[in-house]
């Protein structure tokens, strides 16, 4: 299997301090780093530094390996949530832009015509949404739709320019 989500604690306390997404030998990659002068995470430089000092090495953990890419990064999002570690600086990544998603760039990728759904529920479950971003998700997603293959894949510059003023005004 060529993914994997990963784990890095601390054995001082046995607390997880990252988590992450990664192939090969990216589990190692980031006390390599450290050693390297290379790493630009200043926490998770900082406790890998401490363990050091301690005497004691990084205690590093495979949880599951995953054929698909988007499965690996959907397990690494729920686990950043669930145990909020304090070296990840994001909430996980997304499998088309490898960084942290905004509902405003959903929204922007969704009027340039892509078919956002997929992301649009993976990242911002509706129901967990604060009330005037609820709109907002639902343009994203008539928007979205609208792209989606399953209809005819074009938005009519009306359809486009209310959507546009509806943003402005949850904005």
């Amino acid at each position: 299997m060529r993914f994997y989500v990963y784990c890095l604690a601390d054995p001082r306390d046995g607390k997880i301090f990252y988590i992450g997404k990664g192939t090969g030998r990216r589990i190692d990659a980031h006390e390599r780093n450290v050693a390297n002068k290379t790493e630009r995470n200043g926490i998770k430089l900082q406790i890998i530094k401490e363990i050091w000092a301690s005497g004691k090495t990084v205690r590093k953990r495979i949880l599951k390996h995953f054929e698909i890419e988007n499965d690996a990064f959907a397990l690494e999002r729920k686990l950043i949530r669930a145990y909020k570690p304090g070296a990840n600086i994001s909430q996980g990544t997304s499998r088309n832009t490898r960084r942290t998603v905004s509902l405003h760039k959903l929204f922007s990728k969704a009027l340039r015509g892509s078919d956002v759904r997929e992301d649009l529920y993976t990242f911002f479950p509706r129901a967990t949404l604060p009330e005037p971003y609820k709109q907002y998700f639902d343009i994203v997603q008539l928007c979205s739709l609208k792209n989606s293959k399953d209809l005819d894949g074009k938005l009519l510059y009306g359809q486009t320019q209310r959507l546009r003023e509806q943003r402005q005004a949850v904005s």
